[in-house]
């Protein structure tokens, strides 16, 4: 997400752009609840994904720098770029943001303690989380990357307890109950250790030659495989009511390194307007979900219920979003310095 997505089509890598899109469409179906029981928990792989495909161009780019000097003002780059980012989206949805929160409802302080904490390491706007986790995430994973082993561990480190306070959450009480003790209100899955072990793979895998793996049979049978997992693993922590949120499953470790890998074999091309379909999948990302909680409670004061809710609010979400792409991407061809997507 450094200077790749300012250059030309010519560069673009479409596969991703591609996918992106499709995944930010996949958010928009799981935060509307469209036919949950049908596609649950398969939805649940475009959060994954998404963050390896950023962090993909990213550690791409960084790897053809030739200094530590280049790579580290790359990575300031990111940072900053990210963060106005995040700021922007912040002051679009600040109504709605503050009205949720009561942020002040305690005084003046620790209306701010807990504004800076939820900016860094939890989420303000919905679905907000995503943009701090990519930034601290990712510079996590820059500045271990040359100890792989200690980057490995600590990635899946993080992601295991992720996993174990939310889809297993009910099942080991003294682990969850001991973590809320030791971090009050804090949520690992909706924070960068959720994100850690995406973008590590992630950058693993930039610094595979793109010809290397052209074979595209063995990733999609692990992808089989990982969707039978997927499958089992859901089965097990529902009808034994583990569950807290089912946002992080063990299994997803597998599936969605062996989905990327499997894209990655398709040959590379570009299209004329898959950057832009890829700038759109961050603004669909930014804008949905607060769109989508709008909506529910309003169809709920209606007493709309499934599936009719979810459909309702999967159409009008989606098409507020694109209609949000169109005039930003129109918007950002003239404002230079006000643009909403990366």
């Amino acid at each position: 997400m450094f200077q790749t997505d300012v250059l030309s089509y010519k560069t673009s890598d479409s596969r991703y752009d591609l996918l992106k899109f499709l995944l930010a469409m996949m958010i928009v179906a799981l935060h509307t609840r469209l036919w949950p029981s049908v596609l649950l928990p398969w939805l649940r792989v475009a959060v994954p994904l998404f963050f390896m495909v950023s962090g993909y161009f990213f550690f791409h780019k960084i790897d053809k720098l030739g200094s530590t000097r280049e790579q580290w003002a790359a990575m300031g780059h990111f940072a900053a770029r990210s963060a106005k980012l995040y700021l922007i989206w912040l002051a679009v949805w600040s109504v709605p943001t503050f009205e949720t929160h009561a942020y002040f409802q305690h005084g003046f302080l620790s209306g701010i303690g807990k504004f800076c904490f939820d900016l860094l390491f939890g989420q303000t706007f919905a679905a907000s989380w995503f943009l701090s986790a990519n930034i601290l995430g990712t510079l996590l994973v820059f500045i271990m990357r040359k100890r792989k082993w200690l980057c490995a561990a600590v990635s899946l480190g993080l992601y295991a307890v992720c996993v174990m306070t939310a889809v297993y959450g009910k099942a080991l009480p003294e682990f969850t109950g001991a973590l809320s003790s030791a971090l009050p209100g804090y949520t690992s899955y909706f924070s960068f250790p959720a994100a850690m072990l995406w973008l590590w793979l992630a950058s693993m895998i930039a610094k595979i030659p793109d010809g290397e793996f052209r074979n595209p049979l063995p990733w999609i049978v692990l992808t089989l495989i990982g969707i039978v997992l997927l499958y089992g693993e859901n089965h097990l922590v529902t009808t034994r009511h583990w569950v807290r949120d089912s946002d992080v499953y063990a299994s997803l470790a597998i599936l969605c390194p062996a989905v990327f890998m499997a894209v990655r074999t398709i040959p590379r091309f570009t299209m004329r307007h898959s950057l832009s379909l890829r700038h759109a999948s961050v603004i669909i990302y930014c804008t949905h979900a607060t769109v989508a909680k709008l909506l529910i409670e309003y169809f709920k004061t209606q007493h709309t219920v499934q599936p009719q809710l979810g459909v309702y609010t999967f159409i009008i979400t989606a098409l507020v979003s694109a209609l949000f792409c169109t005039a930003i991407i129109l918007a950002a061809r003239r404002w230079r310095y006000f643009n909403l997507a990366y």
